[in-house]
């Protein structure tokens, strides 16, 4: 609400409703009231509360209301305290699951078909007769792959840390050709070692 330079505040005019101020403030108030109906009617609403204030019975808490309100405000400044976890049935659980896994995979796994034995083979097949290459650091990688496609081997591994590749073969015939070639291949191939 905006205030008038000549009206009075809400302070004052509850003080005029409850009739605790001087007689020339009194009269003051009963000027702004005529002269302004927004004051008599804030005057008007105020009687209004006022007499059912008064009409309404006490809602007060009493001393035991404040002794409850005492005591709710003392236990939220009280710290709280976090219970316990109790982890040993968690524990437990973890526990019966890796013995459940170990049991697995050594009694259960070597039963099953295809278990037990040579059950892990590398990817790209055994590197049973494989060949192990330098190349040339001056050997072009078109001159290297048109080696290899002539002589029919496969790239399994490389380049090493130290540049070495490996290479393998359908065959055992293929290798055997494959192996006195990149030996003759003096330009592209540093080295060869058979394995």
């Amino acid at each position: 609400m905006t205030e008038q330079p000549d009206r009075p505040d809400d302070s004052t005019l509850m003080a005029y409703v409850r009739g605790d101020l001087p007689p020339d403030a009194a009269a003051e108030v009963e000027r702004a009231a005529r002269e302004q109906p927004a004051v008599a009617g804030d005057i008007a609403l105020m009687r209004g509360l006022v007499r059912a204030r008064a009409a309404a019975p006490s809602t007060a808490p009493g001393e035991l209301g404040w002794a409850r309100l005492s005591r709710a405000i003392d236990a939220e400044a009280a710290p709280v305290r976090q219970p316990r976890r109790n982890w040993r049935p968690l524990m437990q659980i973890a526990a019966t699951a890796v013995i459940a896994v170990g049991v697995w995979q050594l009694a259960v796994v070597p039963m099953l078909p295809g278990g037990g034995g040579d059950v892990y083979v590398p990817a790209t097949g055994t590197t049973e007769g494989a060949v192990i290459v330098a190349f040339a650091p001056d050997a072009t990688e078109a001159q290297i792959r048109d080696l290899l496609q002539e002589i029919g081997a496969t790239v399994t591994d490389g380049p090493s840390a130290l540049g070495l590749w490996t290479l393998s073969f359908a065959d055992e015939g293929r290798r055997t050709e494959g192996l006195t070639r990149l030996q003759a291949a003096t330009g592209i191939v540093e080295s060869v070692q058979a394995d």
